[in-house]
């Protein structure tokens, strides 16, 4: 998942390519599954740099019924 959003960042980013000053190819990305890919790393490294290790809602699995889980790293 952290390599389609820096995939998407740099596409972003550097639209051309370094040396040749060529465009990139177009890409296809699903912007909206990127934000929410990143809104929840950010929410998890914002968890766990405040030491909270309690649950918290997952973001990516708004649609399930249980959408409340432990943090990864408790």
């Amino acid at each position: 998942m952290t390599e389609a959003l820096v995939q998407a960042r740099n596409y972003l980013v550097h639209p051309t390519q370094s040396r040749s000053g060529k465009r990139r190819n177009a890409q296809k990305y699903s912007w909206y599954e990127l934000w929410t890919a990143g809104q929840w790393l950010l929410e998890l490294v914002i968890l766990r740099l405040l030491g909270y290790s309690g649950e918290y809602q997952n973001r990516t699995r708004l649609r399930d019924f249980d959408r409340i889980e432990r943090v990864p790293w408790a």
